[in-house]
């Protein structure tokens, strides 16, 4: 279950999102909306409470997010225009996605998470 789990939240999100292309904020819409869609927000969110109580699924979980995060560093390093930005960026991107993540389903509606990446990218790099 966690290996299909991983491939649908990692692998195949990263691989649609850079099939479609696009430029970098519409690859950072993309992967939110894959990642926060109906089908995978639900299934992460039930990874996350079992996590808490086994540290097997807790290892997983990190080595996910590690994925995720750092295919957001790369595409945000693109389009920050300095250092200071850039760091700033990696400073607030892990804390925004896991509080994006640990939001009950009913806070984070696949209408409304399309929009958190570009805010962000707003926020991190004007």
């Amino acid at each position: 279950m966690l290996d299909s789990w991983e491939r649908m939240s990692t692998d195949e999100v990263l691989e649609r999102v850079e099939r479609k292309g696009g430029d970098v904020r519409a690859r950072l819409r993309l992967a939110g909306a894959l990642t926060f869609s109906s089908e995978l927000l639900a299934i992460d969110l039930a990874i996350r409470d079992w996590s808490r109580r086994d540290q097997t699924v807790a290892e997983r979980l990190r080595r996910v997010d590690n994925r995720r995060m750092n295919y957001l560093r790369l595409l945000f390093g693109t389009i920050c225009r300095d250092e200071d930005e850039d760091e700033g960026a990696r400073q607030v991107r892990p804390v925004n996605s896991r509080l994006v993540l640990a939001m009950p389903s009913s806070a984070t509606t696949p209408s409304s998470a399309p929009g958190r990446p570009t805010l962000l990218v707003a926020l991190v790099c004007p």
